[in-house]
């Protein structure tokens, strides 16, 4: 078997193959058949480490190595006649065989721009058809998020149909939502409008009862009536002072304590200014939250405390005349109340008692606050310490009344 050397050049000549490129063909036997190369000589093309023999049975392949003056070359074999006639191509890779006009230049850049335009027409489509119609939907959803607005949707952004029904169930859920979110909005103020109302009117009325009570205080000389009829009026001034914080406040959930019990007690000290006018009273009171169930109880609770202060108050042996009350949350999340006042020694003993009416109540109410209740007599002042733990804020059932309130008008 043997190829004309005549033809090797005519097919370097008619495939255009580059004068870089050297050519060798070979038998199974490792015999050379042709050879087609410039001027080098024939170990400067062929691998100094692997006679032909082994390339025959390596072929197909392609690699690198080594030729016989040591110089490294690119190699790639392939059979002509499985089994029996391979040809061996060898170049240089410092020798450039991608010359302006050569076939594989021209093949290698139509590929590669194919491949570009390729791409370019797959980025285009992905933008039209996916990236951009996504981008109005997040733009859409993004202002309805922010200001509750609904951009008209045209359908001009997108072809594909899952796109546009995306688009109009979006639309459709998003005024949903809005008409869902305005009836919501009016049944609360609804709501807001009518609790306001609850509340005002059972001030008014608690007012009226205390304004009653008022007519039949003047009615009577007697200091033990009087007296009797003052303490109950407090107890209506303290429920329709939480009433009242319930229907100025912006919020139903929360009452602040120290805007609700400061005025209340203040005002009961005036309307017994009988003795505490030469008593320096104080008030500490943080500005502590309640929910309208606890507001109620340690309203009421401030009042008796603070009228029994009034009841018992007197100079101590220092010449001491004072009353204080307090309001603090401490470290353990625990609400503390204090009420102390100044006691002489003759009175130390029956400021001490815990048997009264006044007593008893607010053993009552701290006992609705799930609290402990401390009394401490001594060194001429006597306090009184309630401590509880804040309940957690929730929406109050609207037909709920603070607790105590009908055994407190009973008594």
């Amino acid at each position: 078997m043997s190829i004309n050397a005549i033809s090797m050049r005519e097919a370097r000549e008619t495939r255009q193959i580059p004068e870089a490129l050297d050519l060798v063909t070979f038998n199974a036997k490792g015999e050379l058949l042709t050879a087609d190369m410039a001027t080098q000589p024939l170990e400067s093309i062929l691998p100094g480490n692997i006679d032909l023999t082994t390339l025959g049975e390596l072929a197909p392949r392609n690699f690198e190595a080594r030729t016989g003056d040591g110089v490294i070359r690119y190699f790639s074999v392939t059979p002509i006649y499985p089994g029996e006639a391979f040809a061996l191509a060898s170049w240089d890779p410092s020798q450039d065989f991608l010359s302006e006009g050569s076939p594989e230049r021209t093949t290698l850049f139509f590929t590669i721009a194919m491949w570009l335009a390729g791409l370019m027409i797959a980025l285009s489509a992905l933008y039209f058809l996916a990236v951009r119609p996504l981008s109005a939907l997040g733009k859409r959803m993004r202002r309805f998020a922010s200001g509750r607005r609904v951009l008209q949707y045209d359908g001009r952004d997108t072809s594909s149909r899952e796109l546009y029904t995306i688009n109009r169930i979006f639309e459709q859920m998003a005024r949903k939502i809005l008409r869902d979110e305005a009836e919501l909005e009016n049944t609360l103020h609804e709501r807001g409008v009518l609790l306001r109302e609850v509340h005002h009117r059972v001030k008014n009325n608690l007012q009226l009862i205390s304004s009653i009570l008022n007519m039949e205080l003047r009615k009577t000389d007697n200091p033990e009536v009087r007296h009797k009829i003052t303490r109950l009026q407090s107890r209506l001034s303290g429920l329709a002072s939480v009433y009242r914080g319930l229907y100025e406040s912006a919020s139903f959930a929360s009452v602040r304590m120290d805007t609700l019990i400061e005025p209340l007690l203040r005002q009961l000290s005036v309307s017994l200014s009988g003795r505490t006018d030469d008593t320096r009273i104080s008030f500490a009171l943080d500005p502590i939250a309640l929910t309208p169930d606890q507001a109620g109880q340690l309203a009421l609770l401030s009042v008796e405390a603070f009228s029994n202060a009034l009841d018992y108050h007197a100079a101590n042996t220092a010449g001491e005349d004072y009353i204080q009350v307090s309001l603090r949350e401490t470290d353990e999340a625990t609400i503390v109340l204090e009420v102390e006042n100044s006691i002489s020694p003759e009175e130390e003993a029956a400021s001490g008692g815990g048997r009264s009416l006044g007593a008893q109540l607010i053993d009552a109410f701290a006992m609705q606050l799930e609290g402990e209740v401390e009394r401490d007599a001594a060194e001429g002042r006597y306090r009184l310490t309630v401590g509880f733990h804040p309940a957690a804020f929730e929406a109050a059932p609207e037909d709920q009344e603070i607790p105590g309130t009908q055994s407190l008008l009973a008594r």
